[in-house]
């Protein structure tokens, strides 16, 4: 079947895309993120998120993340600094 010939993601590679995906919804748990990964996306992403929260698309507290209005509508334009070296400048059309 084709399903057994896709690519296995490794743990870092699915942290990556719920992280996307929950941004995609808004905002990231932190807790969420300490529990299933045992990693602190704060800390992790911290240079990301910061460049969100300058640009005013995100709120950062202790807790997690909450996009702006704006940044919910730009979220698409942030994402690729969320992915790993090897898949920051893939073009997916």
């Amino acid at each position: 079947m084709p399903v057994y010939r896709a690519l296995t993601m490794n743990d870092e590679e699915r942290l990556i895309r719920e992280l996307i995906l929950q941004m995609k919804l808004g905002g990231l748990d932190g807790d969420y993120f300490r529990r299933k990964f045992a990693t602190d996306i704060l800390t992790r992403f911290a240079e990301q998120l910061a460049r969100l929260g300058e640009a005013g698309d995100a709120t950062i507290g202790p807790d997690g993340v909450q996009l702006t209005r704006q940044g919910l509508l730009r979220v698409d334009e942030s994402l690729h600094g969320f992915f790993l070296p090897q898949h920051q400048h893939a073009r997916y059309t």
